[in-house]
């Protein structure tokens, strides 16, 4: 499903009647297979999204892994990982967050955003119709 946003970004007290609601074909073909033996649809962030999650593959059991010298980075990545999440267990904060409660909001933009992407997905839709 897609919903898409009003106009100045504000939320809508509505009837559920009331919302335009699009259903989105399937991502892949065939829709009922599993990686590798389908084709994506790469036209659009949401099918690029399920391309990637889908061809992950299996999670590795990292208990057999046999790190060598050269995975030193990995190593330090995962310590950092492990003493920052103990942190944050603990009711810390983690590295590289600051706290400024009189701080003014940062505006992110992200509803001008979602007015191009659904403007933007409203368009290739129509134009797929045609």
């Amino acid at each position: 499903m897609n919903f898409a946003p009003s106009e100045n970004g504000a939320l809508v007290e509505a009837d559920e009647r009331e919302l335009e609601v699009t259903y989105l074909g399937p991502y892949k073909v065939a829709s009922d297979q599993l990686h590798p033996f389908v084709q994506f649809t790469m036209d659009d962030v949401q099918p690029q999204d399920h391309m990637a999650w889908e061809t992950q593959g299996p999670i590795a059991d990292r208990t057999v892994e046999r790190l060598a010298t050269s995975d030193r980075g990995i190593v330090m990545l995962r310590q950092v990982l492990r003493r920052e999440i103990d942190k944050v267990q603990e009711g810390g904060d983690p590295i590289n967050v600051y706290r400024e409660p009189d701080h003014p909001t940062i505006d992110t933009n992200h509803t001008v955003q979602m007015h191009e992407w659904a403007e933007s997905a409203r368009h290739r839709r129509a134009a797929a119709r045609t």
